[in-house]
């Protein structure tokens, strides 16, 4: 090999085929390192930025603008050495993913350190997401923690996507300094909406970009010209070919019983699985590429159905375009025209001509903004079978719209009282970049909410549950049980040894009606039910029997926390029953610290079916 010239050793690596995926799974990379290290001629050649290109691209899809710029200038565009600082970058946010996932205390300080590198470490936690560990049995390469790993990589990357649409929308707040050139577009604020299920805005953009170059090549194909000097340049014409389009794409107005479907609302899904969707987003879709197009196309706040506001560079129109149209013929609106698109046509009777223009001129992305996640409440409020996940971002972007562009204390903290935050939450995403942009007011209750969260959380993150105290206590963390009275199955996350809750909800709940009354052990427990509840069940009310193993999947579908309180399960090796078997989950690092002996009592539980002995 050493005997080939130059220029071959660099063709040869130039057929390393580039991968995303772990750096030690990397056999591309690993081998352009190798190469770097045998003598001088192939260190020269694995040493060339071109050969390193590819890779790079591959690799960091993601960045921060401001560090990439900089790392650019700082390295002259050497990509092998703009490699080796991402890959530093890299091990530093693996490192303190791990201690995130390890040590409960300090857990918020760590976060806030890890979401302050930002997008230039989204790579790296998107890599490790991608791979899901099984949650009965890991191969030896991953560590016996790697589901709780999985669920801390996910919560940061929900952060850090969280902390870029606050950029993207914080341009919007009437208190910011921000040029009107600087501002968030529509297109970029209805993008951001992705972002609270950890979507990241390049990723959506991405799937715009796309659609736009078809939708390009389609305008060009029915013979429309984009030069708008040019004497066959066509406003509605341009319109109803982009209308068109989207309907051959696939997009169209929601049916009936699909209308408060929440994931109408986000663009990642309408822009691919759930193109049946709302005026709204629609119209999202419509300004995006049409704008990409060169028109001057923004949404319009009319009542009930939201239009698009398109002007002509010759002076004609504005044009009204209504997307949420079966026909693209048919999405050009008269003025005249205009009550047939509300319920009740004589609505519009009632706006004088000098409010009207405010319904048909273009709306602030903020106002767009606000609108989408009042409509995102009200789906939440019709759809009652959502899962505990989807509902908890449903609420948690309402409630983050509403501090920033919404004014009415009681509403948002009503919203705010509904939304499980944990203190990572608090410590990064709210306090560290919300909590600085908002008005006094919204960011007052903003810090009390969190406060609380963050005083209880330094309480029980220190907090180490023994049984020496009295009354003793039975069951262990991780143990699935059936409730006595009511048959349904759930499992234990937490315990007190005597009931913890105040006398109002004792009161309301009979606990002193109990046979034990409220001195004997509670279990916080998460319930497997249509609502994904959690409770706090008594000792005496709790059953553990065998259960069928299908329901080990079913916690960790309905609870996506599931995976913060424990890290694989432990199975009974044979059973006298053909579909049940005693089981328990195996306790998290963070469980295990905070009840040192639970391991042991739920394993002997599933090995010899035995618990401690309680006198009642």
């Amino acid at each position: 090999m050493s005997s080939l010239p130059l220029d071959l050793h660099i063709a040869i690596l130039g057929f390393l085929p580039p991968s995303r995926c772990r750096l030690s799974e990397d056999v591309a990379v690993r081998t352009l390192v190798n190469y770097s290290q045998t003598n001088s001629l192939l260190w020269e050649a694995a040493s060339l930025p071109v050969v390193w290109k590819p890779h790079y691209r591959t690799r960091y899809c993601h960045c921060c603008p401001s560090t990439e710029n900089l790392r650019k200038f700082r390295y002259e565009g050497n990509w092998r050495l703009m490699y080796y600082e991402r890959y530093r970058t890299d091990r530093v946010a693996l490192e303190l993913l791990r201690d995130i996932t390890l040590l409960r205390v300090g857990r918020g300080e760590r976060a806030v350190m890890l979401s302050k590198i930002g997008l230039d470490v989204w790579d790296v936690l998107d890599i490790e997401l991608k791979h899901v560990p099984a949650i009965r049995a890991l191969p030896d390469t991953e560590p016996p923690y790697a589901l709780t790993r999985h669920f801390w990589t996910r919560r940061m990357l929900d952060v850090i996507a969280r902390e870029e649409a606050i950029e993207v929308w914080g341009t919007l707040l009437g208190n910011a300094d921000v040029p009107m050139e600087k501002r968030a577009s529509f297109e970029q604020t209805m993008l951001g909406l992705s972002a609270f299920f950890g979507e990241s805005l390049s990723e959506t953009t991405r799937l715009l970009d796309d659609m736009e170059a078809e939708c390009r090549k389609c305008v060009q194909k029915k013979g429309l010209t984009l030069d708008d000097k040019s004497p066959d340049y066509s406003v509605p014409e341009l319109c109803k070919a982009i209308c068109g389009f989207m309907v051959g794409k696939g997009f169209g107005p929601s049916l009936n019983n699909m209308f408060f479907d929440v994931l109408n609302h986000f663009p990642h899904t309408y822009l691919t699985t759930n193109k049946r969707t709302l005026p709204i987003a629609l119209i999202h879709v419509f300004v995006s590429l049409a704008r990409r197009l060169g028109l001057d196309a923004s949404p319009v706040n009319f009542p009930e159905k939201v239009l698009c506001n398109v002007r002509s560079p010759r002076g004609d129109g504005p044009y009204h375009i209504n997307a949420f149209v079966e026909d693209a013929e048919k999405c050009i609106i008269k003025i005249q025209d205009l009550g047939l698109h509300l319920s009740d046509p004589r609505l519009l009777d009632s706006i004088s001509q000098t409010y009207l223009s405010r319904y048909l001129d273009p709306a602030d992305p903020s106002t767009m903004l606000l609108r989408a996640a009042r409509n995102i409440l009200v789906s939440y409020s019709h759809a009652p079978t959502l899962s505990y996940d989807v509902r908890q971002r449903c609420l948690y972007l309402a409630v983050v719209v509403h501090l920033m562009f919404h004014g009415d204390i009681e509403v948002i903290a009503r919203i705010l009282r509904a939304v499980d935050l944990r203190d990572v939450d608090c410590t990064t995403f709210l306090l560290d970049k919300l909590a600085p942009i908002l008005p006094t007011p919204t960011k007052r209750l903003l810090e009390t909410h969190c406060k609380i969260i963050l005083d209880h959380e330094a309480v029980d993150a220190t907090r180490v549950q023994t049984r020496h105290d009295s009354p003793p206590v039975q069951y262990c963390v991780g143990l699935p049980f059936r409730h006595r009275r009511y048959g349904y199955i759930a499992c234990i996350v937490r315990w007190d040894a005597m009931c913890m809750a105040g006398d109002l909800w004792m009161d309301q709940m009979g606990v002193d009606n109990l046979d034990r009354g409220r001195h004997q052990p509670f279990y916080t427990s998460l319930v497997l039910d249509e609502g994904a509840t959690q409770r706090y069940i008594a000792e005496e009310n709790i059953e553990p029997i065998p259960l069928p193993e299908g329901y080990i999947e079913e916690f960790f579908e309905k609870h996506p926390n599931m995976a913060m309180y424990f890290q694989s399960v432990e199975m009974e090796e044979t059973s006298e029953l053909t579909n049940k078997k005693r089981w328990r989950f195996v306790l998290s690092p963070e469980s295990r610290a905070s009840y040192p002996e639970d391991d042991t009592i739920g394993s002997s539980w599933v090995k010899e079916g035995t618990l401690p002995e309680v006198t009642a």
